[in-house]
């Protein structure tokens, strides 16, 4: 398609999205009803981006040996827009995810910058539980989480080889619910495709899997 046709496409969409927010904002409706529509705006945003020649951009390192964090299939993240959930594999660059100012301790937008798909042949399976549900979590083993500390405020990232029973993982919606609670770490022999999300820089670099806030790169 005609990159000018595209642009055109992109802009209506972009009036479209603008709309579609004052409407769920200033109007009753069904929740199930303004997250379809957020869905729909979203998809549109990822055709246009794809017909501008904007694809994913996959980098391929076996084993993971470079010390990048990355997730399974299937993890989900918490996108910017009306609280939508996409899983790992579906994100593209220049996709908004909700990330944390850590000096203001509050929620910010984190822009993907690139999107990598590793190989690897052992990943750490971490059991969390809140409130008496559990999640499981499947993820390489230097991908880094936010463990909190017991006795103050704050929090270190920390690998998740090594992260121990009983550590509190912080939680996007803690105030409401509170924080995860590591309650297993296995180490798994497994080969398998990770993914993994490298932000822009200029923010905290940081993202929320499953609620839980991690962190790609050393800190």
């Amino acid at each position: 398609m005609d990159k000018s046709v595209a642009a055109w496409f992109r802009g209506q969409v972009d009036l479209l999205g603008h709309n579609l927010k004052r409407l769920t904002k200033y109007t009753s409706i069904p929740k199930g009803a303004s997250e379809a529509l957020m869905d729909a705006v979203y998809q549109c945003n990822r055709a246009s981006a794809i017909m501008q020649g904007e694809e994913k951009k996959e980098e391929v390192v076996l084993h993971n040996d470079d010390g990048f964090g990355c997730f399974t299939a299937g993890h989900r993240i918490q996108m910017v827009w009306a609280g939508l959930l996409r899983p790992i594999q579906s994100i593209i660059p220049g996709d908004e995810v909700q990330g944390w100012d850590m000096k203001k301790n509050s929620g910010q937008v984190s822009v993907v910058k690139r999107v990598i798909l590793s190989k690897t042949n052992k990943v750490y399976e971490i059991k969390l539980l809140l409130n008496g549900i559990t999640t499981k979590i499947e993820c390489t083993p230097k991908q880094r989480f936010l463990k909190l500390y017991k006795n103050k405020s704050g929090g270190l990232f920390t690998e998740a080889q090594h992260l121990r029973k009983d550590n509190l993982l912080f939680h996007r919606c803690n105030t409401e619910y509170g924080n995860y609670t590591v309650d297993s770490i296995t180490k798994k022999e497994k080969d398998a495709v990770v993914y993994g999300l490298e932000m822009e820089v200029g923010n905290n670099r940081n993202f929320f899997v499953e609620d839980i806030l991690v962190h790609n790169l050393k800190v």
